[in-house]
């Protein structure tokens, strides 16, 4: 859900101050798991707000699945080979494209520029391709023909 490795590094922080800070709150009938997820969510999500400018940002049932996704190793691997299937049935072009993208450093904008789009345009086909691989992927997991 976020690309730029630092970004990362930079919310694992804030999750796990935020985690210890925060610890008397935790109900220990709970899932600690499912706690720090829950954070986590918080703080990508308050990322994602930040992002927004950029015009490459999820949306907030995305990151809830994607979230719930990895909460269950098992689904996580099940979400990671739907994944990996969805994305060999992107046109060639679409599949590097995405893969551009989530280069450090490469931003929508770059892209844009060096195919010779408008920002919007790269943006709308970027989201919809996110879309479609999202859409993609739940059907591989529910057995559903996509």
């Amino acid at each position: 859900m976020v690309f730029n490795p630092s970004d990362v590094d930079d919310i694992l922080q804030e999750v796990a101050v935020i985690a210890i800070e925060n610890s008397h709150r935790f109900d220990s009938s709970q899932s600690i798991d499912g706690w720090v997820f829950g954070i986590t969510r918080n703080r990508v999500m308050k990322y994602i707000d930040k992002q927004k400018r950029q015009k490459l940002c999820f949306s907030s049932e995305l990151v809830d699945a994607m979230t719930a996704a990895a909460q269950s190793d098992s689904e996580s691997e099940d979400s990671l080979e739907a994944l990996q299937c969805c994305l060999g049935k992107l046109k060639d072009s679409h599949r590097e494209l995405l893969i551009r993208r989530h280069r450090p450093g490469t931003t929508a904008r770059q892209l844009a520029k060096e195919i010779g789009y408008t920002d919007t345009r790269m943006s709308r086909l970027i989201n919809s391709l996110y879309v479609s691989l999202m859409k993609c992927v739940q059907n591989e997991i529910s057995g559903a023909t996509p």
